[in-house]
């Protein structure tokens, strides 16, 4: 990264956290100072159509075997920064304390860097319904029927699962971690990833 700074002459980032994170790094290392612009992932990729909505949801729906069920929604890498430990104590706490009434957790990510204990723990939950290989269409769809979805992530550069959440009109709960709250643009709840 030393090396190419110098050759840089603007650059380009996908947050305001990754601009203030890429500033320090530069000032800290003796490098250039070069301008950052931002460049935000887009909001227009989630438009559905009416007849995909309610054909493709209840599809999804079936393929995934979540049919008639209410549901909680991760979407996310499963790796330890990704915070799903956390998540997973708080459902099974909620659990214990509510029993049935608490919703199922579905989990939608590929298996991602040092997750074999976690890996295990989602295989082992009865409560927990992991898929590891969602279409687009069909994660959309999952995204709609959801009661609402969480990202409990210690540290996102955007938080691509927040901004999609919104953008279905789909509650979220989002850690403060990283960008989070700037991709949920004020219309989602947030916490401390540590509490």
């Amino acid at each position: 990264f030393g090396k190419v700074a110098p050759g840089v002459d603007r650059w380009l980032a996908n947050s305001t956290f990754v601009k203030e994170q890429l500033r320090t790094y530069m000032e800290s290392h003796s490098l250039p100072s070069r301008p950052v612009e931002i460049l935000p992932m887009g909001w227009d990729s989630f438009a559905v159509s009416r007849r995909e909505d309610r054909h493709g949801t209840a599809t999804a729906l079936q393929r995934s075997g979540i049919v008639g069920q209410p549901f909680i929604l991760f979407v996310g890498t499963v790796e330890p920064r990704k915070n799903l430990a956390t998540l997973l104590d708080v459902m099974e706490d909620l659990r214990r304390d509510l029993g049935e009434r608490v919703p199922k957790l579905i989990v939608v990510g590929g298996y991602g860097w040092n997750a074999k204990a976690l890996a295990a723990r989602l295989r082992r939950s009865p409560h927990v319904r992991w898929l590891t290989r969602v279409r687009d269409a069909e994660l959309s769809a999952l995204y709609r029927a959801a009661l609402f979805t969480v990202s409990p992530s210690h540290s996102e550069g955007w938080g691509l699962p927040v901004q999609e959440s919104v953008a279905h009109g789909v509650p979220c709960i989002a850690s403060t971690g990283g960008a989070q709250r700037e991709s949920g643009r004020g219309l989602a709840v947030h916490f401390d990833p540590l509490n």
